[in-house]
C-alpha cells in the first residue's frame, strides 16, 4: 500500500510539474507575443510619424508657394494698372492676368477677385488646366463667406490664406 500512495503522490507531483511548466511556457508566449506587437507599434507609430512629418513639410510648401504666387499676381505692372483707384476697374485686364496665370499654374482651380462688398467682379475657373473667364452673370456674391469677412480685414502688404 505505501507503494501505491508513493506512487500515487509521485503522479500528482508530475502532473503537478507538468501543469506548471505548461502556464509558464502559456506566460512565456503571452510575454514574447505582446514583446513582438510592442515592437511592431513602435515601427508603425514611427512610419505614421514619417509620413505626417512628409505631409506637413509638402503642406507648408505649398502654402509657400500659394504665397509667391498670390505676391506674383500682385506684383503684376498690368494688374497693377488695372486696380488704379482713380478709374473703374479693368476687368478684362485682370481676366486677362488671372487666365495667363492659369495656364502656367499648376493646381490651380480659381483666380477670383472680389470687390469691398465681396462681390465677385472676375473669375477665372481652371479645369484640365484649361482657364476660362466666368460670365457676369455667373459671377457670384461672396460677402457673408469667412474667407472674404476674414481676408477683408488684412491690410495689404499682408496675405490671408484661409484654411
Amino acid at each position: 500500500m505505501n507503494s501505491a500512495r508513493i506512487l500515487m503522490k509521485l503522479r500528482l507531483k508530475s502532473v503537478f510539474f507538468f501543469v506548471v511548466v505548461l502556464l509558464l511556457a502559456f506566460l512565456s508566449g503571452v510575454v514574447a507575443y505582446n514583446l513582438q506587437a510592442l515592437g511592431k507599434n513602435r515601427a508603425l507609430i514611427s512610419e505614421h510619424s514619417e509620413v505626417l512629418n512628409h505631409a506637413s513639410l509638402l503642406l507648408y510648401q505649398e502654402l509657400a508657394e500659394l504665397e509667391d504666387i498670390m505676391r506674383l499676381i500682385t506684383s503684376n505692372a498690368l494688374f497693377i494698372d488695372s486696380l488704379r483707384q482713380e478709374k473703374p476697374l479693368n476687368t478684362a485686364t485682370v481676366a486677362d492676368v488671372f487666365v495667363r496665370y492659369g495656364k502656367v499654374i499648376n493646381n490651380m482651380l480659381q483666380l477670383r477677385w472680389l470687390d469691398e462688398n465681396g462681390t465677385e467682379r472676375v473669375r477665372v475657373n481652371v479645369q484640365s488646366g484649361r482657364p476660362f473667364i466666368v460670365a457676369e452673370e455667373g459671377l457670384q456674391p461672396k460677402g457673408d463667406r469667412y474667407y472674404f469677412i476674414d481676408g477683408i480685414q488684412v491690410a495689404a502688404p499682408k496675405l490671408y490664406i484661409s484654411p
